[in-house]
């Protein structure tokens, strides 16, 4: 029961800062400005093309954008690789003569 005066005080204190009374019309002008200047505006279309795109002209590009992807010969086919490696077997590591034979 002790409890519950405290209680209720605390209550009543808390409440009483939570009113809007001593704010002024001015509080959070600027807040309320840099938020508004932060919001997306509606997106614009984009332009028309300024010229049509021929389409013998988009094939040359196609054609030489695959052709500089496709390595030295220009050839559409994967290229033949070498792969060398030592069959034979390794010689085995002499040690130091500082380190003990076991």
């Amino acid at each position: 029961m002790r409890a519950t005066p405290f209680a209720l005080a605390a209550v009543l204190l808390a409440a009483s800062g939570c009113t809007h009374e001593h704010l002024s019309s001015s509080y959070g002008r600027a807040t309320r400005k840099a938020l508004s200047m932060q919001q997306v505006s509606p997106a614009r279309p984009p332009p028309p093309p300024s010229m049509a795109l021929d389409t013998q002209e988009a094939g040359v590009i196609a054609k030489g954008y695959t052709k500089s992807l496709s390595g030295k010969t220009g050839a559409q086919e994967p290229e033949d690789y070498l792969y060398i490696s030592n069959q034979r077997e390794a010689a085995p590591i002499r040690l130091a003569p500082s380190v003990p034979k076991e």
